[in-house]
């Protein structure tokens, strides 16, 4: 039974390699990622989703497909993450 930080690859030589490669981009891809709180006042979310979060959306396109999230609406905060 593999550790817990161990993944176990069940396949043919070529398969094995492929998943290998692919989990090790993924990690590299991940440790590379920084998650920052901005503070934006509740009465500007509004501009942020209209029309279907266009706004938003071409941000999130404009700085390489990151994500952007909001507090939930009932929440009351001004989070941004």
């Amino acid at each position: 039974m593999p550790d817990d930080d161990t993944i176990l690859l069940i396949g043919t030589k070529e398969q094995v390699e492929d998943a290998k490669k692919m989990i090790e981009e993924t990690i590299e891809r991940i440790s590379n990622t920084e998650e920052r709180e901005i503070s934006v006042p509740i009465e500007h979310h509004a501009k942020f989703k209209e029309r279907r979060g266009a706004l938003v959306q071409r941000i999130c396109r404009e700085c390489g497909d990151i994500v952007i999230s909001f507090s939930r609406a009932d929440s009351n905060s001004d989070k941004v993450r």
